[in-house]
C-alpha cells in the first residue's frame, strides 16, 4: 500500500469514527442526578415513595416515583424534607443515595394538589 492510499484510509477511518454518535455513560448529567424536595407518599410494600422535588438540571420541579431499598423505607415518613440521587434512565427513578434533612407533621397544601393529579408513568 503506498503512504497517499494510507494516507487516505486513515483519513476515511477517522471521518467514520468522527460521525458515530456515541454511546451514553451512566455518569453523564441526568443520569444519576441530586434533587431536593419532600416525601409526599410511601409504599414499603411496593418499595416506592413519591418526592415533590424542585428543578433539577435537566427539567423543572415536579412529582417524581421513585424505587427504593425496603430497609430505608422503613425509617422515611411522609413530609420528611430530603436530597437524594436519582437514576434517572428509568421510570421509576431509583434512589440510590438518601439524605433526610428535616421532618414536617403536615404536608404542604400546594403538593396534594400536585400529587393527586400527576401522573407516574
Amino acid at each position: 500500500m503506498s503512504a497517499r492510499a494510507g494516507s487516505l484510509a486513515a483519513l476515511a477511518l477517522a471521518c467514520v469514527l468522527g460521525a458515530a454518535p456515541r454511546t451514553a455513560s451512566a455518569t453523564e448529567p441526568g443520569y444519576h442526578t441530586w434533587f431536593a424536595g419532600h416525601i409526599v407518599s410511601i409504599d414499603a410494600k411496593r418499595g416506592t415513595l413519591v418526592i415533590a422535588r424542585g428543578p433539577t438540571e435537566t427539567s423543572g420541579p415536579a412529582v417524581e416515583l421513585c424505587t427504593l431499598h425496603h430497609g430505608p423505607l422503613k425509617r422515611l415518613r411522609a413530609g420528611m424534607q430530603v436530597e437524594a440521587q436519582a437514576d434517572t434512565r428509568r421510570h421509576p427513578w431509583r434512589i440510590l443515595r438518601l439524605r433526610i434533612f428535616e421532618f414536617k407533621r403536615t404536608p404542604r397544601a400546594d403538593t396534594l394538589a400536585a400529587s393527586a393529579g400527576a401522573s407516574h408513568g
